[in-house]
């Protein structure tokens, strides 16, 4: 891919494209991709996190340390936990919660 990249790189000149421009494009795109993809990557370390540590497995009765939401743990993925309320509603908890708090 990099070979690839590099060939294309130097037969732009030849159809008087700007190579400043497009490594400007490619630089713009790949920070515009790490700052969207941060809660994904946050979201699966904190599901390694969980699964390591095992702070709590399925069946378990938990509540988030600030009182806003108890249940039981219904759902273990790698970007959200699923939590059923007392009133049988799920609740979609992102695994970066578990690892800040």
């Amino acid at each position: 891919v990099i070979i690839w990249f590099f060939t294309v790189l130097t037969c732009l000149p030849v159809f008087h494209v700007d190579i400043g421009m497009v490594l400007s494009f490619c630089g713009a795109g790949g920070l515009a991709i790490s700052l969207l993809s941060k809660g994904v990557a946050v979201n699966l370390i904190g599901s390694l996190t969980l699964y390591l540590t095992q702070p709590f497995t399925l069946g378990d009765w938990i509540q988030i340390e600030d009182g806003s939401l108890d249940g039981w743990v219904q759902s273990m993925g790698p970007y959200h936990t699923v939590v059923m309320r007392w009133d049988r509603r799920p609740v979609y908890i992102p695994n970066s919660r578990f690892v800040s708090t």
